[in-house]
């Protein structure tokens, strides 16, 4: 129930603040929850993210948004992913290029001297990369 308040107060911040565009929310699970389901918020249901000895939970969000521009096929030439807890006070009106995304500064770091989770994570999808720049939302990308 607290995702769905998170949600639908993200939901009037959008509209708040008059933001351009469609809001969709990205929804990694089995089956729609009552928010899909009554289509009170616009939702892309996707499965959760499933592969067989890998159980980081953080994979869904990419793996959401992966499956939305796969099976959605948005036509906006510009997305930007937030999360629930994301709040508008004012319009964001940013531009961004083709092949420049941008996106929040991460609190954390790579150490690339560790064998952490970020760091496994970044060798097995990111080989032979010296430089690691963690971001947070909101992400905005052209399509």
């Amino acid at each position: 129930k607290y995702f769905e308040w998170q949600v639908r107060y993200m939901k009037m911040w959008f509209e708040q603040a008059q933001m351009s565009g469609r809001l969709t929310r990205l929804l990694s699970a089995s089956t729609p929850d009552f928010l899909a389901a009554s289509g009170e918020i616009p939702t892309h249901v996707s499965p959760p993210y499933n592969r067989p000895g890998d159980f980081y939970t953080p994979y869904n969000k990419p793996w959401a948004v992966d499956r939305w521009l796969k099976d959605a096929r948005p036509t906006e030439d510009v997305i930007m992913i937030i999360d629930p807890d994301c709040m508008f006070v004012s319009k964001m009106e940013l531009v961004v290029e083709e092949g420049s995304p941008i996106a929040q500064q991460a609190f954390y770091h790579f150490d690339f001297s560790k064998n952490d989770v970020p760091m496994q994570i970044a060798r097995k999808y990111c080989k032979d990369c010296t430089f690691l720049d963690p971001i947070a939302v909101p992400i905005i990308i052209h399509r």
